[in-house]
């Protein structure tokens, strides 16, 4: 029984990439409430890490994908900060705080990242491992730097 529910929980971000020409908020936020089930019940605590990355990486390519529909921009990228843990999108996101725009594998895109999503980026940054202290200390400095609201001081 339980192999039967691990299975399918580990090819999820293989059958996001059928999802990459939907546009549908409705139905991928649907498709990211399973991943996110997947992520925190079903799959083994090994899987995690790769799942995350794959599922992150999804996002953002859609998100890049998406260059007409600012809106859905917008959205695929708060949908890869759920699953953005590993060094190398959080480095691209921190990026995005540092410059002020976003930008993806040296594209630039029309969205602008909301203060929530600087707050939800920050977050994984601090929680992350592969950043010492002063990276983290710059970015929260840079991300926070004009944000008195009672929100922001909560933040890290």
């Amino acid at each position: 029984m339980m192999r039967q529910i691990l299975y399918p929980a580990t090819r999820l971000p293989l059958i996001l990439n059928q999802m990459m020409d939907e546009q549908n908020q409705n139905l991928i936020n649907a498709v990211y409430m399973a991943l996110v089930s997947a992520q925190s019940v079903y799959l083994p605590p090994e899987n995690v890490q790769k799942f995350n990355k794959e599922v992150a990486d999804f996002f953002v390519k859609k998100a890049l994908k998406e260059k007409d529909e600012k809106k859905l921009q917008i959205f695929c990228l708060d949908k890869a900060f759920g699953f953005m843990f590993d060094e190398e999108n959080l480095s691209m996101a921190a990026n995005w705080i540092h410059t002020g725009k976003v930008e993806i594998h040296g594209d630039d895109l029309e969205a602008k990242l909301t203060e929530d999503q600087k707050y939800s980026i920050l977050k994984n940054y601090y929680s992350s491992p592969c950043f010492d202290t002063d990276t983290k200390k710059e970015l929260k400095e840079k991300a926070l730097a004009n944000d008195s609201s009672d929100k922001a001081s909560k933040t890290v």
